[in-house]
């Protein structure tokens, strides 16, 4: 359930008790009814709608191999994960859509691998329809494999791209940019 979503159902009963407590007047008389104006809640809180999140296809794992021993699962230095993505939006009354994208995964060193830093590059990208892309950033995120050969990585990242307005056609796609650093 989206943050917008969680303040609709909360402030939808909120917002009827107070206008009933606002029609009662003392001694339990209540007030001439009044033509009552409709209240777009969306203006408040934000359109209901967050962009689908997904690691694209071929980007959730990302490997380094001992040098001329690519492919080769026996001579693999290490290993990094895509585990979990989590998205929010705010929308900032001025146009803009803040996604707010989470990432979490592990990185464990493999048989030919030991403790030590490595660098991950992350792809954030959102696109109109899978085609035009509005935003595309390289994120580096940094995490050092422990004696114990295994660690997890968090990171949250924000994202600003004109507001969708009655369009909902936005992919928000994350995965490893292997192409971008190798390390």
């Amino acid at each position: 359930m989206t943050l917008a979503s969680v303040l609709r159902l909360s402030l939808g009963p909120a917002l009827a008790l107070a206008v009933a407590g606002c029609q009662s007047l003392g001694g339990g008389q209540s007030a001439p009814p009044e033509t009552a104006q409709p209240v777009d809640v969306r203006k408040f809180i934000g359109p209901d709608y967050c962009p689908q999140l997904s690691v694209r296809s071929g980007t959730e794992v990302l490997r380094r191999y001992e040098r001329g021993h690519e492919d080769d699962k026996a001579s693999i230095v290490w290993q990094a994960s895509i585990g979990d993505t989590a998205r929010e939006c705010l929308y900032d009354g001025q146009g803009n859509l803040t996604i707010r994208i989470g990432v979490s995964g592990r990185v464990a060193a493999g048989p030919k691998g030991g403790a030590g830093d490595v660098t991950l590059p992350l792809r954030i990208a959102v696109t109109r329809a899978g085609q035009i892309v509005l935003s595309s950033d390289l994120h580096i995120i940094q995490a050092t494999i422990p004696p114990e050969l295994s660690t997890v990585f968090a990171q949250v990242y924000e994202v600003t791209v004109p507001s969708p307005g009655e369009h909902r056609d936005y992919l928000v796609y994350v995965g490893f940019d292997d192409q971008a650093k190798k390390k």
